[in-house]
């Protein structure tokens, strides 16, 4: 029996993200926490062009067959996928973000300790 080269198997299968996404979705529902396993993932597909970084975001739709980067030419891309609802992700975005707020006070420290330094 001979087995599969990446030259074998389908485009979407050729590369190891392919082939993690394409396993991803063979995952029984179950796995999915009752998700329909045939239905796509949601989420944002991001493309990054190998050669000079441009990004391509594909929210709704497949990216197109044969997509070009139109800063450089390349046809080679990295594929990112950040799905939507992931709980872990969020709360991990929420306990490092950056406070945006510029009233707050840049650490713990307060007024009194302040006084209580200038006092040494």
């Amino acid at each position: 029996m001979r087995e599969d080269t990446p030259q074998d198997r389908p485009a979407e299968e050729s590369s190891l993200a392919g082939l993690r996404a394409a396993q991803s979705r063979a995952t029984t529902s179950e796995d999915t926490g009752g998700a329909d396993p045939h239905e796509p993932a949601q989420g944002v597909l991001t493309l990054i062009c190998f050669t000079c970084g441009k990004e391509y975001f594909f929210e709704d739709q497949e990216p197109p067959e044969g997509l070009t980067c139109e800063k450089c030419g390349s046809t080679v891309f990295r594929s990112f996928f950040s799905p939507e609802d992931d709980e872990v992700a969020q709360d991990f975005e929420d306990s490092t973000a950056r406070d945006l707020d510029p009233d707050d006070p840049e650490g713990d420290a307060t007024a009194g300790d302040i006084a209580d330094l200038n006092r040494l």
